[in-house]
């Protein structure tokens, strides 16, 4: 079987991306995700888009279980979620596409910042000192 464009034209616009989630039998494939990771070892989070300012209702696919797939990366990919008065069924490809940066220079503890350098909070969280002691100015 062979693919053609319509008319010859690139489908080249902020929401192309789209075409992958109207399929109707899954024949279209994202780059980004194609090969990373079987989609039933995915678990589904609801939340909303950072790619943008719109505020768009996702679907985040992850996993925590396979760190030695995808390399290490936790987010596998971002998919749109129906709400009539933001997104509809639709997400920009901004979102959709830069969702690998979630993954990227995390805060893994707790940490308090002061002239010294910061200095790791361990214990329970009431414990932590979240105001700087005077010596400290």
């Amino acid at each position: 079987m062979r693919s053609e464009r319509l008319s010859g034209r690139e489908l080249d616009n902020n929401y192309s991306g789209n075409v992958v989630d109207i399929c109707p039998v899954g024949a279209l494939l994202d780059r980004d995700f194609r090969y990373q990771m079987a989609v039933w070892y995915l678990k589904e989070g609801l939340s909303v888009c950072p790619g943008c300012s719109n505020g768009c209702n996702i679907r985040i696919h992850y996993t925590l279980d396979r760190p030695y797939k995808a390399q290490g990366r936790r987010v596998m990919r971002l998919k749109p979620r129906f709400n009539e008065n933001v997104n509809k069924w639709w997400m920009c490809d901004e979102g959709r596409y830069n969702f690998r940066r979630i993954d990227v220079d995390r805060i893994e503890e707790p940490a308090l910042h002061a002239r010294r350098g910061c200095s790791r909070l361990t214990g329970p969280p009431s414990s932590h000192p979240w105001r700087q002691d005077p010596e400290d100015d």
